[in-house]
C-alpha cells in the first residue's frame, strides 16, 4: 500500500521570477515520489522568504522539513547565507542554489553545512525531487551518527573514568581488608580479590573497546612500523609480567602497515590471552613476525588453555553459539574489532596460535 505524506519547504529566494520557476518545479505534478519506496511525498506548507533574516525569521516560528537556499542574497552573501541558516536549523536538511558558474561556491555549501547544491540552470523536477529526498536521507544519517557519537562519548565517560574509579577503590579496600583476614577466611578473601582485579581488567578493556568504536577506524590512521609496535609491547609486557619470557622472531623486515595507536593495545590483550591459564612457573610465548609485497603477519604462539569451540568458532567468523558468546573475552573481542576496522584479518587455532594480518602500507617501500 503507498503511503502519503506532506513535506513542508522554505526557499529563500529574492528573484521573484526563479522563486515561482523553483516552486513550480518542486510541486511539478503535486507529488515527489519515493521511488522504490512505497511512498508519496506530497508538497504541504510553502515558505518563500526574499531575505536571509527573513529565512532565520520562519525557521525560528515554524517547523520546515526541507530549506532551499540562493547563496546571494540581499542582506548575506556566498556561504556565509548557508553557515548562518545551519547555526539556526541544525537539523533541517538544506540544498543550496548556485548559479552557473558557483560550482566551487557549490562544494564549499557542502562544507558549510547543506547537504548537497543545485545549479539554478540545472533545476528541473526529477533533479530536485532526487536531491531532496537525498539530502533529508543525508541528514538524518547524520543526525544518527552525532546521536550514537554523544552516546558513546557518555558510555566512554560512564566506564573509561566512573566505572574504573571505584574499581580502583574497590581493590584498594580490598588490600586494607586482606591485612585483617583471619586464616580461615583467606582463601574465600583471594577469591574476592582475584574477582575485583579481573573486573578491573575487562573494564579496562571495555573502554578500549569503546575508545575504538567512538574514534573510528580512520582516527589518526597513519604509516607504523609493525616491528617498533610489536617490540614495544612486548618490552612492556615483560616489565609487568617478569616470569614472561618471550621469543621475538622477524624484527628486522621495516614493514609498516596502515594503523592507529590502538594497535598496541591490541597485542597487549594478545599476548594476555596466549598465556592465560598457563601451568609453567616462566611461560614462553614465541612471536613471529613476516611480510611479503602485500601484507604483514605476526604469529602468536602461546601456551594457555586451548580455545572452547564457541571462542575459535567466534574468532574464525564461523558463528557463535549464544552461551559462548556470553563467556567470550573482552580481550579478544577488543582484538577481532580493531583488526577488522583496519582491514585485517585475526584467527585462532588451539594452543593456543593466534594469527593477525594485516595490509602493509605503500610506504613500506619508500
Amino acid at each position: 500500500m503507498t503511503e502519503t505524506s506532506s513535506l513542508d519547504v522554505l526557499l529563500l529566494e529574492d528573484n521573484p521570477d526563479e522563486a515561482v520557476l523553483v516552486e513550480r518545479v518542486v510541486r511539478g505534478s503535486g507529488a515527489i515520489e519515493s521511488r522504490g519506496q512505497d511512498a508519496i511525498v506530497n508538497v504541504g506548507e510553502w515558505h518563500h522568504a526574499v531575505s536571509l533574516e527573513e529565512a532565520v525569521d520562519v525557521l525560528g516560528r515554524t517547523s520546515v522539513d526541507i530549506v532551499l537556499s540562493d547563496l546571494m542574497v540581499p542582506d548575506s552573501r556566498g556561504v556565509d547565507t548557508i553557515a548562518t541558516l545551519v547555526g539556526h536549523a541544525p537539523t533541517v536538511p538544506i540544498i543550496a542554489l548556485t548559479s552557473h558558474d558557483e560550482t566551487v561556491a557549490g562544494t564549499q555549501t557542502i562544507e558549510a553545512g547543506a547537504q548537497d547544491y543545485i545549479a539554478k540552470g540545472q533545476v528541473e523536477s526529477e533533479l530536485v525531487g532526487r536531491a531532496i529526498r537525498y539530502a533529508i536521507q543525508r541528514k538524518q544519517h547524520e543526525l544518527e551518527l552525532v546521536e550514537a557519537n554523544r552516546r558513546l562519548a557518555l558510555l566512554n565517560r560512564i566506564i573509561g573514568h566512573d566505572v574504573q574509579r571505584e574499581m580502583s577503590v574497590a581493590v584498594g579496600r580490598a588490600g586494607q581488608l586482606g591485612t585483617q583476614m583471619d586464616a580461615d577466611d583467606t582463601e574465600a578473601f583471594e577469591s574476592l580479590n582475584d574477582a575485583l582485579e579481573n573486573v578491573v581488567k575487562f573494564t579496562d578493556a571495555a573502554a578500549d573497546v569503546v575508545t575504538l568504536v567512538e574514534q573510528g577506524a580512520e582516527d589518526a590512521l597513519e604509516s607504523r612500523s609493525i616491528d617498533a609496535i610489536v617490540e614495544a609491547e612486548v618490552d612492556r609486557f615483560t616489565r609487568e609480567h617478569p616470569t614472561v619470557e618471550f621469543s621475538v622472531d622477524g624484527t628486522e623486515s621495516e614493514a609498516t602497515v596502515l594503523a592507529t595507536p590502538m594497535l598496541g593495545s591490541v597485542f597487549e590483550h594478545l599476548f594476555a590471552e596466549a598465556i592465560r591459564h598457563h601451568d609453567h612457573e616462566h611461560p614462553r610465548p614465541h612471536v613471529a613476525i613476516a611480510d611479503d609485497d602485500e601484507s604483514v603477519t605476526v604469529t602468536i604462539q602461546g601456551e594457555g588453555v586451548a580455545l572452547s569451540d564457541g571462542q575459535e568458532a567466534f574468532l574464525n567468523a564461523q558463528g557463535t553459539p549464544p552461551e559462548a558468546a556470553r563467556r567470550m573475552r573482552t580481550g579478544l573481542y577488543l582484538a577481532t574489532t580493531a583488526i577488522e576496522q583496519l582491514g585485517g584479518t585475526i584467527s585462532v587455532t588451539p594452543g593456543p596460535e593466534i594469527v593477525v594480518a594485516l595490509e602493509r602500507s605503500l610506504e613500506s617501500d619508500e
